[in-house]
């Protein structure tokens, strides 16, 4: 088997409490690095010291992923984001509360009045969609 020129049964760090099983075993918050592609610098994946994983790269998963204890998204979003289907409940997107893909919002019965009939005809018009097609509901 190609194994990269690395051997050896399993490899134990020296700093501080290692994993007490696997093949390599590292002590919390110690570092695997690769270099990137253009040569430039390392990316990292380590346990931070409040068990978090970090990855300091844009991470692709291909196939389905499957998340049972939650998810924390950070950052911007980019023009290449897809969305994010059969998402059952949310609590907060944004200090709005969203209730499974419907935002909850009291706002949504307050009276329309711009001073202008036309556009506040347009305004019900497209509130009135929102709520038929239970994009949102009044708290």
């Amino acid at each position: 088997a190609n194994n990269q020129g690395i051997s050896g049964a399993s490899y134990l760090s020296q700093a501080g409490t290692p994993a007490t099983g696997g093949f390599i075993r590292l002590a919390n918050n110690q570092v695997i690095q690769w270099r990137n592609q253009g040569n430039t610098g390392n990316k990292s994946l380590y346990l931070d010291s409040t068990d978090v994983f970090v990855f300091t790269a844009p991470l692709y998963v291909m196939g389905a992923l499957e998340l049972t204890s939650g998810l924390t998204l950070g950052g911007a979003l980019d023009a290449n984001s897809q969305n994010i289907d059969n998402v059952n409940s949310i609590l907060d997107v944004n200090s709005a509360q969203v209730v499974g893909t419907r935002v909850v919002d009291a706002r949504i019965d307050d009276a329309i009045n711009s001073g202008d009939a036309t556009t506040d005809g347009v305004i019900d018009a497209i509130r009135d969609a929102l709520i038929a097609h239970g994009i949102c509901v009044a708290a």
